[in-house]
């Protein structure tokens, strides 16, 4: 399998127009111990360089190309982003010039955000990528009402168009695509289920889009959504608040894409977790991955699959199968990779023993609550791709999500 970065992305910064001011940087960027596959690196902005309208960031080594490059910031502070493409193996190093340059003509971002009455779309190079729905989708036509769901992602695809998510499978009408509900929980003395929605209990609703944004190097969305319990005692109330953070970067090779989930609670009550084998965040795979046996195949980053990997710890967790009708049915696959920074990392997930459905779990580990005044966050990273798991892949690409290369300046 190859795995390669945008051309486009290479000569995203060749055409340039205006004057430039001389203000620029060395920086060098170091590998550390994991080897990297088109890393991505963010780098703090010296004073010399904040103002300047565009920066161009030059190897100093090899391929003399431009890289793009996109602003960014790191807590309040201006930064940049760019993808060193390719590979870079384990204790090596590259150096690149930071410099101001021209404000390029204008042009359609490589990573373009969309954004619609009912969603928001992300596409590279004018391929969807995905979509995130913010109006509310009502499930197919004859089945209960109370299975309408906004405030979440699908379809996802695959670099080559692939349907990689599935949405109101008919045995689970309440998954979609990627989403984010609790199951066994309780607030205010009363138990609330957010995530079979059958019951009536409760439900995740879209509140508003905070952002869009597109770019050269990634496009993105921020979503604020809420977790409403709607039999309280005190009637319908809410009482998780939640922003999602979203990015597709720019790689042809597959697709990555970051989501970080940050809840608070809504209230001046906490919500308190439940032991559960399932609940958080969901993954719904391909309708042609139904079914037992091999039809949908599970890899965890330990080396197990969908028997013995339930209920077990992971960094990360592919699925993968054919999608597609007779011939035309190839592999393709997704795989969920885990930040450290998570609660109870590395989490333990629910692997469904007949259904393309996977979840990151952590209250399988026992009760826990998520209490006024403290976020719970969660990032997680996706990798989406044609063919069939490669381990190696997900591992390296883990790595780099987990522990970035590190970036420092250098005279």
């Amino acid at each position: 399998m190859c795995y390669f970065f945008n051309a486009r992305l290479i000569a995203a910064t060749a055409i340039l127009v205006g004057t430039v001011a001389q203000a620029e940087t060395m920086v060098e960027v170091d590998a550390g111990k994991h080897d990297r596959l088109n890393a991505i690196v963010t780098f703090a902005l010296p004073e010399e360089l904040v103002k300047a309208g565009q920066i161009a960031v030059a190897p100093v080594d090899g391929d003399a190309a431009l890289l793009p490059s996109q602003r960014t910031v790191i807590g309040e502070k201006p930064a940049l982003t760019w993808i060193i493409p390719g590979e870079m193996k384990a204790g090596s190093n590259r150096r690149f010039t930071l410099k101001a340059a021209p404000i390029s003509k204008g042009g359609h971002p490589l990573v373009w955000a969309e954004k619609s009455d009912a969603d928001v779309t992300l596409s590279i190079n004018k391929k969807p990528v995905l979509k995130y729905n913010m109006a509310t989708v009502e499930p197919p036509e004859g089945t209960n009402k109370l299975f309408a769901r906004g405030a979440y992602i699908h379809p996802i695809l695959t670099p080559s168009g692939r349907l990689i998510t599935n949405d109101f499978p008919p045995k689970h009408l309440h998954h979609h695509g990627i989403w984010f509900p609790w199951t066994e929980t309780v607030f205010d003395g009363k138990k609330t289920d957010f995530w079979n929605m059958a019951k009536g209990e409760g439900t995740v609703e879209f509140v508003k889009l905070d952002d869009h944004g597109s770019g050269d190097v990634f496009g993105s969305f921020r979503a604020r959504q809420k977790h409403v319990a709607l039999k309280t005692a005190k009637g319908q109330r809410d009482v998780l608040n939640e922003t999602w953070d979203v990015r597709v970067y720019g790689l042809d090779g597959y697709r990555l894409i970051d989501l970080t989930s940050t809840q608070t609670c809504a209230s001046d009550l906490p919500l308190t977790l439940k032991t559960y084998h399932y609940g958080g965040l969901g993954v719904r795979g391909s309708g042609d991955w139904e079914g037992e046996g091999d039809a949908c195949v599970f890899l965890t980053s330990e080396g197990k699959g969908r028997i013995d990997g339930h209920a077990t710890a992971a960094k990360w967790c592919a699925m993968s199968g054919k999608i597609g009708k007779g011939a035309e049915a190839k592999p393709a696959g997704i795989a969920v990779l885990c930040h450290p920074t998570n609660f109870r990392f590395p989490q333990k997930m629910r692997l469904h023993p007949s259904e393309p459905f996977f979840n990151y779990a952590p209250e399988q580990d026992g009760d826990f609550d998520i209490v006024p005044g403290k976020a719970y966050v969660s990032r997680y990273r996706f990798v989406v791709y044609d063919g069939a798991t490669d381990a190696k892949m997900c591992e390296n690409l883990w790595a780099d999500f987990a522990e970035p290369a590190e970036v420092k300046a250098v005279k």
